[in-house]
């Protein structure tokens, strides 16, 4: 009874137990550890790997909306390992990635959370399995680009992503057995990212935007993940002689109202439309607050062929191609990735209207500018945050202090 107690009060698995103990019978005082964190809107999942291995696995998932509980919680992991490891927990790097931004790299200031408990300071996070000088904060969408660049090097890109439109492409398809030889390197057998820059957006709670920029002068992949925090511009007004002018101008009275009150004249951020609950929104705007539908049940609504649905995915999904071709063009990149298990989910209806998309992506005075891009979506589920942490955390290690980590 007592050891069945002690096992329910453990945060790490049993299985996250075992391969800790099986390392560190393995590779003795030899043995170099990676701690990665994904603060997700979702779920807060803690990984582990060895320094030398492209491998992790993970030890503990929870869901938390406060830092100090999550506080507790990580210090609780940090004396079970010390546990597993007889006071030893030999790990050489460690990175948390989480939505927000990053106060020089000391604070982040999680927006999943409730504003009075959402900072997380690294110099807060247990000793043990935080190194001090070895472990970072990163914004989400910076650890996604990570995990895009590592996924990329091992050559498994097509595993998780397929692409629907490419350079030059009259008609959008979604055939991810053509490449276009311009995004794809034809070095050899393996399908790669060459040289350039791309944009990385997710779409779930919020809307995560950053960008994998090429350093210059480097002619090898040599990157470095730029966040930005662009889901929080604001969004332009449509022109009058566009032909969803009325509808595009309901919602977003109606959002501006609900988001930020009759008293003020905000102009609504592009969140505000392209999110889990920018969806709501929408749909409570074009079925004038007649019918309440959470998120999911609109996009099955839409799948199903429902007006009210469609038009409010069509809406949500328009303003994300005005944000991918308004960023496409800022950074002058080569591809788009949508990541995310919200975007694998969503696949279905999004590639139903495949068409009106890529034709508001290309609706642009300088068309040359963005013909070239191409897009990419995320179709297997997988925690790309986890694995870019973990790789963060690694390049961090192998620079000196004064480098950023590149790709």
């Amino acid at each position: 009874k007592n050891e069945m107690e002690r096992s329910e009060a453990r945060l790490i698995t049993e299985e996250g137990r075992k391969r800790i103990v099986a390392l560190a019978n393995e590779h003795g005082d030899k043995l170099r550890l990676v701690i990665g964190v994904d603060i997700g809107a979702t779920n807060t999942r803690v990984a582990v790997s060895q320094f030398n291995s492209s491998e992790l696995f993970e030890i503990y998932k929870e869901r938390f909306q406060a830092t100090p509980a999550l506080m507790v919680a990580l210090q609780k992991i940090e004396v079970e390992m010390q546990e597993l490891l007889n006071n030893n927990t030999r790990v050489a790097a460690a990175c948390v990635a989480g939505a927000g931004p990053i106060d020089e790299g000391r604070v982040l200031k999680i927006t999943n959370f409730e504003l009075s408990v959402r900072e997380l300071h690294r110099d807060n996070l247990p000793k043990h399995i935080f190194p001090r000088g070895k472990s970072l904060l990163i914004n989400d969408l910076e650890a996604t680009c990570y995990g895009i660049s590592s996924i990329n090097a091992s050559s498994t890109l097509p595993t998780y992503f397929e692409r629907l439109w490419s350079s030059h492409d009259n008609l959008p398809h979604s055939d991810p057995k053509e490449h276009d030889s311009e995004l794809l390197s034809s070095s050899d057998s393996s399908d790669t990212l060459i040289s350039g820059h791309y944009l990385v957006v997710a779409v779930g709670t919020g809307l995560g935007a950053a960008v994998l920029l090429q350093q210059k002068g480097c002619n090898e992949l040599n990157w470095t993940a730029f966040p930005t925090e662009s889901g929080h511009t604001q969004i332009i007004s449509p022109n009058s002689n566009d032909p969803n002018f009325e509808q595009e101008k309901k919602v977003m009275d109606y959002i501006g109202r609900k988001v930020y009150g009759k008293e003020n004249n905000y102009v609504i951020e592009y969140e505000d439309i392209v999110s889990g609950r920018g969806l709501v929104s929408v749909y409570e705007a074009i079925s004038e607050g007649n019918k309440s539908k959470g998120a999911e049940e609109i996009v099955n609504g839409a799948e199903r062929g429902e007006r009210d649905c469609l038009e409010a995915v069509e809406v949500h999904y328009r303003y994300l191609m005005r944000l991918l071709k308004n960023l496409s063009i800022t950074f002058q990149v080569k591809g788009v990735f949508l990541a995310g298990d919200n975007q694998v989910t969503n696949n279905g209806v999004f590639k139903g209207i495949l068409g009106k998309l890529k034709e508001e992506f290309l609706f642009v005075p300088k068309v040359e500018w963005v013909n070239h891009v191409a897009l990419y979506v995320q179709k297997e589920r997988f925690n790309i945050n986890l694995h870019g942490a973990v790789q963060y955390a690694k390049l961090n290690s192998q620079l000196s202090a004064n480098k950023s980590p590149k790709l």
